[in-house]
């Protein structure tokens, strides 16, 4: 659990012992790919020092994005560590329950992916008894966590419209995922400058990561922060890690894929009702949705076109 690892990072920083030292142990505790110095880092955010100068719970951030024909969409789940805690065991139990077990490590839950959920990828080609009843309990395990939710959802129409350099892209293309990243971005940053003020130290912010934007997408945010001053005091640069070792960042995945097909289904007229396991997701979660519209859009156009024509030329 997150606390567990950012206690033994303190442990190996005060007391000498290298809890932490081998990748191996890192996987083991779920930060694959992260080195002692960046889970050091989450540590100083959010576990207090030997001295109790430091607040033991600070929320953290994790998010994902989802998006559709016509729509883009960036969510974040918010929590304290406490209530990080209680999410991570129970959600790992229900993925090992339905038999979703990496072959290669056995006793390590395989991710949980909500669009090949729905499209029954393997291994998720189950009947609809087992579908409903493991969604429903990977909710119920969002909801126990007492989280916080918010979405940013993007017209991709409106995008097209007011940010020309992207006319030509395809809908898959890195940059325009990039500049759709950054645009979402900047305007989840308002509800989160808003929540983080009353926290003393900076919110760590975790994304699922992109293996093919991602280091467009993490200028792109670098970029609002260099835009928006007050945001290095309140909420970290954002980093980016896998979401098959990191569940928080699947729970965002469900909260992401859910609110897309809400807006593409309203975008289409298609007249089908509310999806209910977006219902669901709903009746026990706080949930913000923005939509950006064409004054934020306005605002990001000189933004979206330096970074669009930095990015190409290291393309």
């Amino acid at each position: 659990m997150l606390s567990t690892v950012v206690r033994q990072v303190y442990y190996y920083q005060f007391n000498g012992k290298n809890i932490l030292d081998s990748s191996r142990q890192r996987s083991y505790a779920g930060f694959s790919g992260w080195s002692r110095g960046e889970i050091k880092r989450v540590a100083d955010a959010i576990i207090s020092h030997p001295n109790k100068l430091k607040p033991v719970a600070i929320c953290s951030v994790y998010g994902d994005e989802s998006s559709g024909s016509h729509t883009f969409v960036l969510s974040v789940l918010i929590g304290t560590v406490e209530h990080w805690e209680c999410f991570e065991v129970p959600w790992k139990s229900i993925l090992l329950d339905a038999g979703l077990v990496d072959p290669q490590e056995p006793g390590v839950p395989l991710p949980f992916h909500m669009s090949e959920f729905e499209s029954r990828i393997p291994p998720f080609d189950w009947d609809n008894e087992k579908r409903i009843k493991v969604l429903s309990s990977l909710i119920s395990v969002i909801h126990g966590a007492q989280l916080i939710a918010a979405s940013v959802i993007l017209p991709i129409k409106l995008f097209q419209n007011i940010i020309p350099v992207n006319a030509h892209l395809s809908l898959d293309d890195p940059l325009r995922k990039a500049l759709q990243w950054m645009i979402c971005f900047a305007a989840l940053h308002h509800p989160l400058a808003e929540f983080a003020r009353s926290l003393s130290e900076p919110m760590p912010l975790v994304f699922d990561r992109n293996d093919f934007a991602a280091g467009m997408i993490q200028d792109g945010m670098t970029r609002v922060h260099t835009r928006i001053p007050e945001l290095e005091k309140l909420l970290d640069v954002p980093v980016f890690r896998n979401k098959s070792r990191v569940v928080q960042i699947q729970a965002a995945d469900i909260l992401a894929y859910e609110t897309m097909k809400h807006y593409e289904n309203g975008v289409t007229l298609s007249g089908r009702p509310l999806r209910k396991s977006r219902k669901l997701l709903h009746d026990g979660l706080p949930l913000f949705s923005f939509v950006c519209g064409e004054r934020h859009l306005s605002d990001m156009r000189s933004v979206c076109i330096e970074a669009f024509r930095s990015w190409e030329l290291q393309q």
